[in-house]
């Protein structure tokens, strides 16, 4: 019997602890992705899967299949780009270690196939690089679900609210849906076409109509003295020089006796 599963990653950085990295949306969105940092520990041999089953808080049972991988210099270094470092470490120059694995919704979780590791450890390695560029600022990320290649026990059924079709990072087909319905369709052909038709209408009623004549502007009344150039223009009048008027006469002015002195 296949399932889903969605991949996870546990890991420490150069200078955080182990925390939980890559969890699956729906134990992210319901604040329980840190079961899997709780529940899962360090393996000493190195990719070599182990299965465990438990509970998160809310009661869900699930299965974590999860393996042990240790950080190379190939794994840190950006794909296509040689590695910068030998032996990457944390500040205690202790080897930087890998836990991850994928999550089951429910138990009875089979032996698990190599190709369903190998996804998760690639997914993991890249999210494990962009922990590394800024650990402090990173926030854990949501693996998207992915078609088990693994062998399940009989007898598994997956719970009703996390069916194929409400799985998150899960296509239901791989047929794209019509965005626009066929219905929308036809009503916006109809008004494209009642559109068209109106502007041709008022194209052709632009053309028939017949323009009004331009009435004449009002002829206004011209002086002959300004259109007949034989009239003789009136003579220049000479300026008549008014007289200055004489200034009145005064009366001299008579001086009063001077009384005479007495002796």
């Amino acid at each position: 019997m296949s399932g889903y599963a969605w991949p996870f990653l546990v890991a420490r950085g150069r200078r955080l602890g182990y925390r939980t990295l890559l969890a699956p949306g729906f134990l992210i969105s319901a604040g329980e992705h840190g079961v899997l940092d709780d529940t899962v520990v360090p393996d000493s041999q190195e990719d070599r899967a182990a299965v465990v089953e438990t509970e998160t808080p809310s009661g869900r049972r699930i299965s974590i299949v999860h393996a042990t991988h240790i950080v190379t210099a190939a794994d840190v270094a950006e794909p296509g780009t040689p590695p910068t470092e030998r032996a990457p470490r944390d500040t205690h120059s202790r080897p930087l270690q890998l836990i991850y694995g994928f999550v089951y919704v429910g138990g009875g979780a089979g032996p698990p196939g190599a190709d369903d590791l190998r996804i998760c450890r690639e997914l993991s390695l890249a999210a494990y690089r962009r922990f590394l560029a800024d650990e402090e600022a990173f926030r854990v990320e949501s693996g998207h679900g992915f078609a088990l290649r693994s062998a399940l026990n009989g007898g598994v059924t997956e719970p009703e609210e996390l069916a194929q079709s409400s799985m998150p990072g899960i296509e239901d087909s791989d047929e794209t849906p019509d965005p626009v319905g066929p219905s929308y369709t036809v009503v916006i052909l109809l008004v494209g076409a009642v559109v068209l038709i109106g502007v041709v209408i008022l194209a052709m009623l632009r053309l028939t109509t017949t323009p009004e004549p331009i009435k004449p502007c009002p002829s206004v009344p011209v002086l002959a003295s300004q259109t007949d150039p034989k009239q003789p223009a009136p003579a220049p009048q000479p300026a008549q020089i008014k007289p200055t008027p004489k200034p009145p006469a005064t009366a001299p002015c008579l001086l009063p006796r001077e009384k005479p002195q007495s002796k």
